[in-house]
C-alpha cells in the first residue's frame, strides 16, 4: 500500500537525534538546536521532517565535508520541507537546525504552567505534538536513540527520560546532559523544568522518585508505596527487570491526559497521583493503582516494542489496560478489579453497538484527529478481546506467546500481526482469523441462546442499540464458555461458534440453569428466553459468580436499551438484584438506573421514578448505614456514596439532602472532618439546593484549595447548582475564572447532565465557540457537538448548522457529529418506543407499593 503523501519518506531516515533546549519557565518561549544524523537512500535536493509553528533560524545539511544551506518551507500536517540549491548524495549526512518557539498554553506539546507564584514547563507529545516543540521525524516508526541537553536557570530541576550523565553550572545557567537513550520514538520524549519536590521510591529494581511541584511532596506517599509492588509484578510476568535505567513518576498540575507512559518519566495528572491520607478512598487508591499499572505496562508494550504506525495504537492501550488490571488484581486483590472492570466492558459494548462504531484496528491518516482513536474501543474493547483470547489459549500459553513477541521485537517497531504470529506459534491455533472478526470490523455480536432439554441452540448477529439500523450480516468466530446446571450439579462447556446458527449438546442431561458467558470472558452480548432470564435473575446469587452477576446487570440494561427486552421487564428484574451482597453488583444496578433516568424519565414520571429508586435503595442504606461503620468492607464506602447520590438526586430524599448540606458545611470548615468517600456527593447535593451565596463560597474555596483532590471536588460541585441565575454565573466562571485548560469544560458538562439545564449548557457552548477553542487544544474542539447529544432532532439540526462551520478547521468534528446524530436518533427512538411504557410501570409499581404499605 502506497504511503499517504503527508507521511515521511522512508528513504531518508534518522539514525539518532541530539537535542539542546534552553528553557526558562519565566520566559514566554525558548530556543533550541538539533543535530540529526541521517541515512539517505537516494540522492535528492530536498527532504522532509516535522516542525509545526517553529521559527527556523538556520537549517544546514552536512555531508562528506560539505555544507548545504537549506531553505525551509512549511507544509500542511506539520511538515517542514527543506530544499538545497544543489543535490546531496545517497549515504549518510547530518541535518542541523536552530529554532525558537513560544511555550504552548493549552497543556500540550512543550507548555508552561503557573502554580501559585512559580512557573513550570512540562511536555506532552502523544500523538504528534513533538513536532510543535522541536524539529523531528514525528512518526512512531522512526525509533532512534536521543541525546537530550537542557540549559535551565541554575536554581531549577530538569527532568528527562534517562538519568543525568553530567551537569555544569555557569553563573546563572545550569547545563544538564542526559544519558543517551535506547531507541524510542519522538512521542515518548519527556522533559520537565521547575522547582520540584522529590520523594524517593523505595524497593524498585531501578532508581526512581515521585516529583511534585513545590510544597506537595507530603501527598506523594501512596504513589511511592505502590510503585515497587506493581513494577515487581510486571517484571515477574514478563520475565525480566524494567527495561529502562530509571523510573520517575511526575505529578503535573495541568494535564489534558490522565497519564502518559514516557519511559523513565511517567507523567500523571496531579489529582490522580497525589492523595492526602484523609482523601484516600478505596476508589481513589484502586484507580491510582490501575493507572500506574497501566502506564508501567506500557514500558514493555508501547515503549520497548512500539507500533509501526498509529493504526495499531489500540494494541498499545488494550494490552496496557489488560495487563494493568491483571497486575493490580495480583498485588491488591481487595480492590476486586476483575469485578469492577465489567463497567469498562459495558461502556465499550455500548459504543460498539452504535451504527457509527469503528473497527478498533483502522487506518489513521496524518490529517485525522488522533485523539479520536483513544476511546473506549481502543482501551476497553481491546482489553476484553485480549482477555477472551487468553481464556481461549490458556493463561500460561498466552504468556509464553507474549514473552516470545517481546524477545523478537524489543527496541523495534512491530504490528499486530507480529503478536498474533507469536501467540499462534505458542498455542498451535489460528489466532489471526479469530481476532480479525473482533478487530477488523466494528460491532459486538449478540448470541441468542435457546435451551431445549439438554441441547443448546445458538444464533449470532450484530447487536445494535437501534432496531431500525440496517440489517447487518457480519459474523464472528466466537469462543464461548457456558456455565450450566443440570441435575443439581454445575459444570462448564466450551463451544466455538463459527457459523450463523449452530447447536450442541453438553452431554449432561436437561439443563435447569444456563449462563452463556462463563465468568464473562467472551466479548459478546447474549439473550435467553423470558422464563430463563427471569430464573437467572432470581437465582443469580447462588449460581453466578460475582463478575457474572455484575455483567448480568449490564446485559439486562443493554437488551432493554436495544428494544430486545421491555423497560418494564428490566425494572422488574432489577428489584431482586438490589439486595445482592456485592457492592460492585449494586453499583452496576445504580448505573443502569442512571441510564434509565437519562434516557426515559421526564417531568411526568420523575416523581414515580423517585419512589421506585427509594424502594430499592432505602433498604440498602438501612443495611450498610448512612455513615461508615467499623469493620465494613473496603468497597462499601463507594457504594454508600453512589446510593446516597441517587437517593438525593433521583429519589428526592430529604434525609439525604439534609445530611449532604450538613457535611458540605463541615467540609468547607475542615475537609479532614468529612468522610472522604462522601465529600463529593455532599458538596454536589448541597449545590443542587444552594443559591448565589453558596456558589460564591464554593468559588472561593476552589481557588484556595490545598490539595488537587479538593480542587477537583469543588470544581465538580460548581457545576451542580440548579437555580437558573447561578447556572449562568457558573457557566461564565468556567470561561473567565482561573481554571486550567483541562478543567474548563467540567462545569458545563455537569450542568448539561440536568434535564432542565441541558439546553443552557448547549447554548453557552454555541455562543462561546471561539473562546473555548482558544483556551484548549484544537483537536479537543471536535467533541463540543456532544453537548447536543441529549437534544431532540429539531434542536440538533439547529446546533449542527453551527458546528458544521468548524469543518475544515477542527480535525474530526464531522466524524463526531455523525456519532452525535446517531445518539440523538437513538434517544428519539427509545423515548417514542418506551417512555409511555415506563410511566405505566412506575405508576403501577408505586400504587402496588402504597397498597402494601
Amino acid at each position: 500500500m502506497a504511503l499517504h503523501p503527508m507521511r515521511l519518506d522512508p528513504d531518508i531516515t534518522p539514525l539518532s537525534q541530539d537535542l539542546l533546549l534552553e528553557i526558562d519557565p519565566d520566559s514566554s518561549g525558548y530556543s533550541g538546536e538539533t543535530a540529526i544524523p541521517l541515512r539517505i537512500g537516494t540522492g535528492a535536493d530536498s527532504l522532509r521532517l516535522h516542525a509545526e509553528g517553529l521559527t527556523i533560524k538556520t537549517a544546514v545539511l552536512e555531508q562528506n565535508g560539505e555544507s548545504f544551506a537549506l531553505d525551509a518551507a512549511v507544509r500542511p500536517a506539520g511538515l517542514l520541507s527543506l530544499h538545497a540549491k544543489r543535490p546531496f548524495r545517497a549515504g549518510t549526512a547530518t541535518l542541523r537546525i536552530a529554532f525558537t518557539q513560544s511555550f504552548n498554553t493549552q497543556s500540550t506539546s512543550l507548555y508552561k504552567v503557573k502554580v501559585q507564584d512559580r512557573n513550570y514547563v512540562f511536555s506532552q507529545f502523544e500523538a504528534w505534538d513533538a513536532r510543535k516543540a522541536f524539529p523531528c521525524f514525528d512518526e512512531p516508526a522512526f525509533k532512534i536513540p536521543w541525546n537530550l541537553t537542557l540549559v535551565v536557570p541554575a536554581g531549577l530541576t530538569a527532568l528527562g527520560n534517562y538519568p543525568i550523565a553530567s551537569e555544569t553550572t555557569d553563573g546563572s545557567r545550569r547545563k544538564i546532559v542526559f544519558a543517551r537513550t535506547d531507541p524510542m520514538p519522538s512521542y515518548l520524549m519527556a522533559m520537565a523544568v521547575g522547582e520540584f519536590d522529590r520523594v524517593p521510591i523505595p524497593g524498585m529494581s531501578v532508581p526512581g522518585s515521585v516529583y511534585t511541584v513545590k510544597g506537595q511532596s507530603h501527598l506523594a506517599g501512596f504513589a511511592a508505596s505502590m510503585a515497587a509492588p506493581l513494577l515487581h509484578s510486571l517484571e515477574d510476568y514478563f520475565g525480566g527487570r524494567c527495561p529502562y535505567p530509571k523510573l520517575d513518576l511526575i505529578a503535573v498540575p495541568e494535564f489534558m491526559a490522565g497519564a502518559m507512559e514516557n519511559p523513565g518519566a511517567i507523567t500523571f495528572r496531579e489529582s490522580l497521583i497525589l492523595l492526602d491520607t484523609t482523601e484516600a478512598t478505596t476508589n481513589r487508591k484502586s484507580w491510582l493503582a490501575s493507572v500506574m499499572a497501566h502506564e508501567m505496562s506500557h514500558l514493555w508494550f508501547g515503549d520497548l516494542v512500539t507500533m509501526q504506525w498509529w493504526n495499531d495504537l489500540w494494541l498499545n492501550e488494550s494490552f496496557a489496560s489488560w495487563m494493568g488490571d491483571k497486575t493490580v488484581d495480583k498485588v491488591y486483590p481487595g480492590f476486586k478489579v476483575p469485578v469492577g472492570s465489567v463497567s469498562g466492558r459495558q461502556w465499550a459494548m455500548m459504543l460498539d453497538a452504535m451504527p457509527t462504531a469503528r473497527a478498533i484496528r483502522t487506518q489513521i491518516l496524518p490529517t485525522d484527529n488522533p485523539s479520536q482513536s483513544f476511546d473506549g474501543l481502543a482501551y476497553d474493547k481491546g482489553q476484553e478481546v485480549l482477555g477472551m483470547l487468553e481464556a481461549w489459549m490458556g493463561e500460561e500459553t498466552f504468556r509464553n506467546g507474549i514473552k516470545d513477541y517481546l524477545k523478537l521485537w524489543s527496541w523495534k517497531n512491530a504490528q499486530a500481526g507480529d503478536l498474533w504470529s507469536s501467540l499462534g506459534k505458542a498455542a498451535g491455533k489460528d489466532v489471526d482469523t479469530l481476532m480479525a472478526g473482533f478487530l477488523d470490523q466494528a460491532g459486538v455480536p449478540l448470541v441468542d441462546v435457546a435451551i431445549q432439554g439438554g441441547t443448546i441452540r445458538l444464533k449470532q448477529k450484530r447487536f445494535l442499540l437501534s432496531p431500525r439500523a440496517p440489517v447487518d450480516a457480519r459474523e464472528w468466530r466466537i469462543p464461548m464458555v457456558f456455565h450450566c446446571r443440570s441435575g443439581g450439579k454445575d459444570f462448564t462447556a466450551d463451544y466455538l461458534l463459527d457459523a450463523p446458527e449452530a447447536e450442541f449438546t453438553p452431554g449432561a442431561g436437561p439443563l435447569t440453569l444456563c449462563h452463556p458467558n462463563q465468568d464473562e470472558r467472551g466479548y459478546y452480548r447474549w439473550t435467553l428466553s423470558e422464563a430463563a432470564m427471569d430464573s437467572l435473575a432470581v437465582q443469580a446469587p447462588g449460581f453466578l459468580t460475582e463478575r457474572e452477576r455484575n455483567a448480568f446487570v449490564g446485559n439486562l440494561g443493554a437488551l432493554a436499551t436495544a428494544g430486545i427486552m421491555g423497560p418494564d421487564a428490566l425494572l422488574q428484574r432489577l428489584i431482586p438484584i438490589a439486595s445482592d451482597t456485592s457492592p460492585q453488583v449494586v453499583q452496576s444496578l445504580i448505573g443502569v438506573l442512571e441510564e434509565v433516568d437519562s434516557d426515559l424519565i421526564d417531568s411526568a414520571s420523575e416523581t414515580d421514578f423517585g419512589a421506585y429508586v427509594s424502594s430499592l435503595l432505602n433498604p440498602l442504606m438501612e443495611r450498610i448505614g448512612w455513615e461508615a461503620r467499623p469493620g465494613e468492607g473496603e468497597l462499601i464506602p463507594d457504594l454508600r456514596s453512589r446510593a446516597f447520590s441517587m437517593l438525593a438526586r433521583q429519589g428526592k430524599s430529604e434525609q439525604a439532602g439534609a445530611r449532604a448540606q450538613a457535611m458540605a458545611a463541615l467540609y468547607l470548615k475542615d475537609p479532614r472532618k468529612v468522610d472522604a468517600s462522601l465529600a463529593r456527593v455532599a458538596l454536589s447535593v448541597s449545590a443542587n439546593r444552594g443559591g448565589p451565596g453558596l456558589f460564591h463560597t464554593y468559588r472561593l474555596a476552589f481557588e484556595k484549595a490545598h490539595t488537587p483532590v479538593s480542587r477537583d471536588l469543588l470544581l465538580a460541585a460548581l457545576g451542580g447548582f440548579r437555580e437558573a441565575g447561578v447556572v449562568d454565573s457558573a457557566l461564565d466562571y468556567a470561561l473567565h475564572g482561573p481554571l486550567r485548560p483541562h478543567e474548563l469544560m467540567s462545569i458545563p458538562r455537569n450542568i448539561a447532565s440536568w434535564r432542565e439545564h441541558n439546553a443552557a449548557a448547549l447554548a453557552w457552548v454555541l455562543g462561546n465557540l471561539e473562546p473555548i477553542i482558544k483556551k484548549r487544544p484544537l483537536d479537543d474542539a471536535a467533541y463540543l457537538p456532544w453537548f447536543a447529544g441529549r437534544s431532540t432532532p429539531e434542536k440538533w439540526a439547529l446546533a449542527k448548522a453551527v458546528f458544521l462551520k468548524l469543518d475544515g478547521r477542527v480535525p474530526g468534528i464531522v466524524k463526531e457529529m455523525e456519532k452525535v446524530e446517531a445518539e440523538v436518533d437513538r434517544l428519539a427512538e427509545i423515548r417514542s418506543r418506551d417512555q409511555a411504557r415506563v410511566r405505566v410501570y412506575l405508576r403501577q409499581f408505586k400504587s402496588a407499593a402504597s397498597g402494601k404499605g
